[in-house]
This record gives structure tokens, sequence and C-alpha cells, in this order.
């Protein structure tokens, strides 16, 4: 029983490795699964010029739109910061220029749109802009 524990514990430790491996990998990992924002973070506070960064290098590859959203929108409105017909691997995707909206909470969408017509996409939600307003802690 004892020799059980031990190997279940080390297999744990090894997955967990691994994952953890995956999570930290440096330029040139790609998503098998669809594109990635980088930057900003969930819940990040942005001001001024913000640079979103990420992975848009998939198979298929046709094109990729970067575009923002109110937090709490229903009506599914989005507006454009940046389309592209070259992949980018864990790069600057867009520059979002914050002083132009109000304060509030934001969500950014990358889409993927693949050579076959699928959209693949990701949207990171929380975004604070507090270009006006004080940053809360």
């Amino acid at each position: 029983m004892l020799n059980l524990s031990i190997a279940m514990r080390s297999s744990y430790a090894s997955l967990t490795l691994l994952l953890i491996l995956l999570a930290i990998s440096g330029p040139g990992f790609q998503s098998p699964t669809g594109p990635i924002i980088t930057a900003p973070l969930p819940g990040a506070a942005l001001q001024g010029l913000v640079s979103v960064t990420g992975t848009t290098a998939l198979d298929g590859f046709s094109s990729a739109e970067v575009s923002y959203g109110y937090e709490g929108d229903q009506t599914g409105t989005w507006f454009l910061l940046q389309q592209s017909r070259a992949p980018v691997t864990d790069g600057v995707l867009a520059t979002w220029d914050t002083t132009t909206i109000s304060d509030g909470n934001y969500r950014l969408r990358l889409q993927v749109i693949l050579g076959d017509g699928r959209v693949q996409e990701v949207i990171l939600r929380g975004l604070r802009v507090r270009n006006y307003s004080i940053i809360e802690t």
C-alpha cells in the first residue's frame, strides 16, 4: 500500500510539472485549439495605450480581428481595434488607445477566421479602463 501511495504522488507531481511547463512556455508555444491573448490579463486596470499581445497562428489561418466591447453589453456590439491578414506568434496583435473611451469595464475579443470559413475566438473579460478615475486596489 505504501508503494502505491508513493507512485501516485510521483505521477501527480509529474503531471503538475508538465502542466506548469506548458503554462509558462516561452515564445513559439502555439495552442492547437485556438487563438491566445497573453496581455492584458483578465481583471487588469488599463490606462493610455495598451498593447494587446498573443497568438493567431493557427492551422488554416486566413485573417484575424481584435475588438472590444462593454462588459455588461447584451446586444453583441463590438468595436474593431485591428484586422490582420498575417498570422502572429507571441507578438503584438493590436494597440488599444483607451483614452478615447470612457472609464468602465470592458471585454476584449480575438477572432481568427480560418480558410474554410470557421471562426475561432477567445474573449478576455473584466478589463478595467481607468484613465480618468482612481484605480481601485
